[in-house]
């Protein structure tokens, strides 16, 4: 179930300051997991865009901007 409601958390498509508003409902950044490109995850309280498909994720989101941009409100 936990797994069905992130997956429509993320079709939602939310815009930024939405988003930004609800943080609670984006799942947490887990090391090794998979991202796809416009995902948002949650981590140490801030959300974060994927950027780019992210294989296996080893750094954190608040050390790779490569591969991770910070979700603002407006």
């Amino acid at each position: 179930m936990k797994k069905a409601m992130e997956i429509l958390i993320q079709e939602a498509d939310l815009p930024d300051d939405a988003a930004a508003d609800m943080p609670d409902i984006y799942p947490a950044w887990t090391p090794g997991a998979a991202y796809v490109k416009d995902n948002i995850v949650r981590y140490d309280g801030v959300l974060y865009r994927v950027k780019s498909t992210v294989a296996a994720a080893d750094k954190t989101p608040d050390r790779d901007n490569s591969s991770y941009q910070v979700v603002k409100s407006k």
